[in-house]
């Protein structure tokens, strides 16, 4: 099914990893140590530089922790005590590209 809808998405490009990738994803897990990442999320944020890519269509807010702009963001509901996550679409770094923090 997915690739049959990939024809649809032009500018899809499917990356693939290499040893060189893997190798740069533990650096960024350790420096990224406190937002508790997964190896997929620092895989997504080594490919995001390497890419030079601004902008990515998600519901993980980990991608922004660089600078990128996740389309829709998520946001979650404080004091409801549940979970629950809306979606808006925002920039989640300043204008001038520096990482938000």
């Amino acid at each position: 099914m997915f690739r049959a809808a990939r024809g649809d998405l032009a500018r899809l490009r499917l990356l693939p990893p290499g040893a060189a990738h893997h190798a740069a994803v533990g650096p960024k897990l350790d420096r990224l140590r406190g937002h508790r990442l997964t190896y997929v999320d620092a895989s997504s944020l080594v490919s995001l530089k390497q890419y030079e890519i601004h902008e990515v269509w998600g519901t993980d807010g980990d991608l922004a922790l660089e600078g990128a702009t996740v389309v829709p963001v998520p946001v979650l509901r404080p004091g409801s005590g549940v979970r629950r996550r809306t979606w808006r679409r925002t920039r989640t770094a300043p204008p001038d590209g520096s990482a938000a923090v």
